[in-house]
């Protein structure tokens, strides 16, 4: 899944050095006043650097680890955005997960082994989701500042429409409905336990579509009375979950 070659090694070199440079401006600034200049020269080699190592990773990695490669990168530009309190690598690692939900949607699975291929799946959501709580986590403690208002709402709802697609995209067709539902109920959970209106909507909205995929697609090929069983189950279990919800998921 690597392919070397010269291009790529020129572009490794290129991101190396706009890194160093990066790092010398940067260091000889906490020592002295800079001009002007320097202060863009510090934003060029920034993002020369991540723009350089971006290509290489398209370049390098092939199907079906360009989305996961992404993603880490996305990871630890934002760690790097924390330890150096620099909002554009924050940027910047909005934009490599921006480009690693894009590319994992599309991305094709060669590998005949289905290990392989859900343990990719599983890590891809997994970093998706914890870039949620971990931004979440330190907008709390402080650490972070906001872009704007409802910053870690934004990726919550990207990470919800990523779970959705993978679940439609790389779940049999019989397990689709049930996998919807079993991540709404947990949403809806996590929701309560943290007392987060947001997580509380997501799984609602998940359960929702559930309910849609139940009644149009799942139901369709039911004769009428196990139609009219279905849809009496499904009632009471939509009654208990309207009752948890407001029973425990209260205002806030």
């Amino acid at each position: 899944w690597l392919a070397f070659s010269g291009k790529d090694f020129v572009h490794f070199c290129a991101g190396v050095s706009m890194a160093i440079c990066f790092y010398l401006l940067n260091r000889s600034k906490e020592r002295s006043d800079q001009p002007e200049i320097d202060q863009a020269f510090d934003h060029f080699f920034s993002v020369a650097a991540c723009f350089n190592f971006n290509v290489l990773l398209f370049s390098l990695v092939k199907d079906p680890w360009q989305s996961l490669s992404l993603a880490l990168e996305a990871f630890v530009l934002l760690g790097l955005s924390v330890g150096l309190e620099l909002k554009r690598f924050r940027v910047c690692s909005y934009l490599a997960l921006a480009c690693a939900g894009f590319v994992f949607v599309f991305e094709r699975f060669y590998t005949t082994i289905s290990l392989v291929q859900w343990s990719i799946i599983v890590v891809n959501l997994f970093i998706f989701w914890s870039f949620y709580y971990v931004v979440k986590l330190m907008k709390r403690t402080k650490l972070l500042s906001r872009f704007f208002e409802q910053e870690e709402v934004f990726l919550f709802c990207a990470a919800v429409i990523l779970l959705i697609l993978t679940i439609f995209n790389h779940f049999a067709g019989q397990y689709i409905s049930l996998s919807l539902g079993l991540s709404g109920v947990l949403l809806i959970v996590a929701g309560i336990l943290d007392k987060n209106k947001t997580e509380r909507l997501g799984g609602l909205i998940l359960l929702g579509i559930t309910l849609w995929r139940i009644t149009f697609v799942d139901l369709s090929g039911l004769d009428v009375i196990f139609k009219i069983i279905t849809f009496i189950v499904l009632g009471l279990l939509f009654l208990g979950a309207s009752y948890v919800y407001n029973r425990f998921g209260v205002d806030k």
